[in-house]
């Protein structure tokens, strides 16, 4: 999945890279020292099915932050009428570590009308924007807020043409 000195991004760590790749019990374990380290020597040692768990993506580079934003200007996807399937199949999105599955997330969230949806919607959507908001400043390398500005107004668009469509 990943090199050795790859730039992955941990959300409790921010940037890391990949310092080693070590085989326990025939899988993967990835070795990682964060960008902004709190202790000289710290390191993260990641097994290779947590991957998902914890939410460890590369980030993207400015080409990868114009697509996000083509996906968040598209109409929403399949939104299953099911509340369980839907909200399994958005989870799966976030945790999937994919920035641009992650933006196709934040985009059919934000497109959901379901009332009986709403506590769960915003817990997802909170998770799915702070990742991505991560994701796009590295890229873009701005600050977080920047980014968040930038990202509530291209939603606030999105909103605006889903209403209309209405």
């Amino acid at each position: 999945m990943f090199k050795i000195k790859d730039k992955i991004y941990h959300p409790k760590h921010g940037l890391c890279e990949v310092k080693a790749i070590l085989m326990r019990e025939e899988k993967p374990t990835y070795i990682l020292k964060p960008a902004v380290a709190a202790k000289k020597l710290q390191r993260i040692e990641l097994k290779q099915e947590k991957i998902m768990e914890t939410g460890v993506y590369q980030p993207v580079g400015r080409d990868g932050a114009e697509k996000i934003n083509d996906i968040l200007n598209n109409k929403p996807g399949n939104i299953s009428e099911d509340r369980s399937e839907g909200y399994r199949n958005t989870k799966e999105k976030i945790y999937s570590g994919d920035l641009f599955k992650i933006a196709e997330a934040v985009r059919d969230l934000e497109a959901l009308k379901d009332l009986l949806f709403l506590g769960e919607k915003r817990r997802l959507l909170k998770l799915a924007k702070n990742i991505l908001i991560n994701g796009l400043s590295h890229a873009s390398g701005q600050d977080s807020k920047e980014t968040e500005k930038f990202l509530e107004k291209q939603l606030c668009v999105f909103r605006n043409t889903i209403s209309d469509d209405s």
